[in-house]
């Protein structure tokens, strides 16, 4: 699955522009969260001061973190990935997020599985650290398939269990794009209507920026060897969640052969496709982030196959033709967010 790395530029349109008596200036937050970045562009509201919700937003990005991260030990998905076959009293960010692992997980038919956290360490992009693996045995990888599968994972009467006390979860495909739904949710609480939250690539748009304009992002070209700003398409969404997802930075390799951190829950190895980049715009941030990673978990059909059957929510895939170019393949509704 990932830890996948999300890829978007985000670029805004600044002119001057009048305040009305309840709307002020459009402002900036900033910082390091869940191991990369985060930013909050909003036009603020009388009587609420920018330490305010600077104030909120790190007590959301903390409370994400220290439910879910897998980083920390004393995290509550750390606790249940250290053998403990119960955990009572599920949080309610958790058990959100849970539901809709639960959801994907089922709409694309397993191929996002939030269980495999133990092939991702095997294969070197854990927690652990990024390690090349050089020498494997399938009959290990046979092993560890033996306790994956989200359905042995269920949360009833308050309670988180499995069926494998060596089953771990990784919720990385959506913490970032939950934290983010959060973060907006709170913001539009506060009055603001004009917002953009960016948490590592995830991204969350609402109303206009101060060119009175939606909101504009930019899908990165998917190469390693291509800067940050080097755009493959522009996009402009409104009231949508935005993530990406490829394997193009994250991978190593081994005797020629390419190993990306996506891997295939069915059969435990790295799963290989031609699909470079998967950018899914979505209602919520956590939904767009999640099926990101189902499409990268899936070939080039089947990935839009599954987004054509979700209501309002498009894709667009960026992927590598027979001889080595890149196209693009885009759900019918994807068209009407680019930027011409």
């Amino acid at each position: 699955m990932r830890f996948i790395l999300f890829f978007i530029f985000l670029t805004s349109f600044f002119s001057c522009k009048e305040s009305s008596s309840k709307l002020t200036a459009y402002d900036v937050i900033q910082g390091e969260t869940m191991g990369t970045y985060y930013r909050v562009s909003y036009q603020g509201v009388e009587g609420v001061n920018k330490e305010k919700i600077n104030s909120i937003v790190d007590s959301i990005l903390f409370i994400v973190n220290d439910e879910m991260s897998t980083y920390i030990d004393s995290s509550y998905i750390g606790k249940f990935n250290s053998n403990e076959e119960l955990l009572e009293g599920v949080p309610i960010h958790f058990t959100t997020v849970f539901n809709t692992a639960k959801k994907v997980y089922k709409s694309s038919k397993g191929s996002f599985d939030p269980t495999i956290m133990p092939l991702v360490n095997f294969w070197g992009f854990g927690y652990s650290g990024k390690v090349a693996k050089e020498n494997w045995d399938s009959t290990e990888v046979k092993q560890i398939l033996d306790f994956v599968g989200f359905d042995k994972v269920s949360i009833s009467n308050n309670k988180l269990t499995k069926e494998d006390s060596r089953m771990q979860l990784d919720f990385s495909a959506l913490a970032k794009g939950y934290a983010v739904d959060v973060v907006a949710a709170e913001l539009n609480d506060l009055g603001i209507q004009n917002m953009l939250v960016d948490i590592g690539g995830d991204g969350y748009a609402q109303g206009k920026n101060e060119a009175d304009k939606n909101w504009s992002f930019g899908i990165n070209i998917p190469d390693p060897n291509a800067g940050y700003r080097e755009i493959f398409v522009a996009l402009q969404i409104d009231k949508k969640g935005l993530a990406t997802s490829g394997n193009y930075r994250n991978y190593y390799e081994v005797d020629g052969d390419l190993y990306g951190h996506t891997i295939n829950a069915k059969t435990g190895f790295p799963f290989k496709s031609n699909v470079l980049s998967a950018s899914i715009i979505a209602n919520t941030g956590m939904e767009a982030d999640a099926l990101a990673t189902a499409c990268m978990a899936s070939n080039l059909d089947e990935g839009i196959s599954l987004i054509e059957g979700l209501p309002e929510t498009e894709a667009y895939l960026i992927f590598e033709d027979s001889e080595g170019n890149m196209k693009e393949k885009y759900t019918s509704g994807f068209k009407a967010y680019i930027l011409e």
